[in-house]
């Protein structure tokens, strides 16, 4: 027989300190449903950024005054289950307003410090007894209050409720400051992007062209001119051995989510390769998302790759075009690009709309100096990426300790 650890106990949820209990989601929270209050703020509710006012997050949808009366009431306070809290959690609101009444609102019946139970509602653990409780359920399918009040959560002393959620908000604090500074440095690349890419470093001369004033000593040129482009391709799926043991790196759009790739989640082999349209794409293209969701995504691949047929690979002529200079570029004028490719019921840049889009070309000299001015943006931005992660991860780890009792926080008596 286990021994228990000194100062715990076992229960339904393991072991957890002596002074905390278990209690029923029922007997903390009960449902309530409150309507006829249509001069209140619609309110939306989502995974990613909590509950906000309608209005603040662009959602623009017709409700007509009767459908608003049977809308319930959600106060400062209360928990939001909503339709895809299987897979995120429950939502926090911390302000007054109505929601559709497909919703579940939570008001607390005894006493609680909210924000415990906010992060409580967001761990994994607490997720995961919610996913269990609902297997079978399609995706989207409300969980109902007679599901959750069943559900054991803890209740520790209110006290250290309020010091755990304490500890969780100063990292929230860090995180919001983190990305903050994420917000201002893009805004800093976004302006030195607009200077250094239309007008240069140090030009007091400029000219007309067909797509605008560039300084003196540069020219417009069509990507084609300075580049060569490849599109890819799917070896056949019905193959596996394609796709066993390869070890040549295989690029889908859907990594094209950082500025380099230096590896890919799936390998090919030289046979695949040999029996379908991918090419191998040599170091330092810049390789562009043509369609989908990820359209006009660039990445530069820092180790040989081959790619799918969403991607275009652009093969710069280094005595030409510095292959970060067009990087860059196709970043600054990725909206234009996309509505080059607007039309169809999908847009789609197409190899010939990327070989025919005008770039501004300075001097090579110029090219490498904006690089790296905008090099040392990006390394700024990567720096604070990185610290995001590691506190977000800390974070996780913190939930995954404190909100169980793991881990004892000490309290003013």
């Amino acid at each position: 027989m286990k021994t228990v650890k000194d100062g715990f106990k076992n229960t339904e949820l393991g072991l957890i300190p002596n002074e905390w209990d278990i209690k029923k989601a029922g007997e903390v929270f009960e449902n309530v449903a409150l309507k006829g209050y249509p001069k209140e703020p619609i309110l939306a509710v989502t995974q990613d950024r909590g509950t906000m006012y309608r209005d603040e997050c662009g959602i623009d949808i017709k409700t007509s005054d009767k459908s608003i009366e049977s809308y319930k009431l959600v106060e400062k306070g209360n928990f939001i289950i909503s339709l895809r809290s299987f897979q995120g959690g429950l939502e926090y609101s911390g302000i007054r307003g109505i929601v559709s009444p497909a919703y579940t609102i939570l008001n607390n019946k005894i006493n609680i410090h909210s924000n415990y139970y906010k992060y409580l509602f967001k761990s994994k653990k607490f997720i995961d007894s919610l996913s269990s409780s609902v297997i079978g359920i399609r995706d989207g399918k409300q969980i109902s209050y007679n599901v959750f009040k069943n559900l054991p959560l803890y209740y520790p002393p209110l006290q250290e409720q309020q010091k755990i959620a304490d500890i969780l908000s100063t990292v929230d604090e860090q995180i919001d400051n983190v990305d903050q500074l994420i917000e201002k440095t893009k805004e800093l690349k976004k302006g030195l992007m607009q200077q250094l890419l239309t007008k240069g470093i140090g030009n007091t001369e400029f000219k007309e062209t067909e797509i605008g004033i560039i300084p003196k000593e540069w020219e417009v040129k069509l990507i084609r001119e300075v580049a060569n482009t490849t599109s890819g391709g799917t070896p056949s799926r019905k193959n596996k051995e394609y796709y066993l043991n390869g070890n040549i790196p295989w690029l889908k759009t859907g990594e094209l989510s950082n500025k380099y790739i230096y590896d890919t989640e799936e390998k090919i082999t030289q046979e695949a390769v040999r029996n379908s349209s991918a090419k191998i794409v040599p170091v330092n293209a810049v390789i562009i998302a043509m369609y989908g969701a990820t359209i006009g995504k660039l990445s530069i691949n820092k180790t040989e790759v081959t790619t799918n047929q969403a991607c275009c690979s652009i093969i710069c002529n280094e005595e030409k075009v510095n292959y970060e200079y067009l990087y860059y570029t196709l970043e600054f004028n990725k909206d234009k690009l996309i509505e080059l490719g607007a039309g169809g019921a999908q847009p789609n840049i197409s190899q010939e709309i990327i070989k025919n889009f005008k770039v501004f070309i300075p001097t090579r000299e110029e090219q490498e100096k904006i690089v790296n001015v905008l090099y040392t943006i990006d390394e700024k931005l990567q720096s604070y990426y990185k610290k995001k992660e590691i506190i977000t991860e800390l974070k996780k780890g913190l939930m995954q300790q404190l909100l169980t009792g793991k881990i004892r926080v000490t309290t003013d008596k």
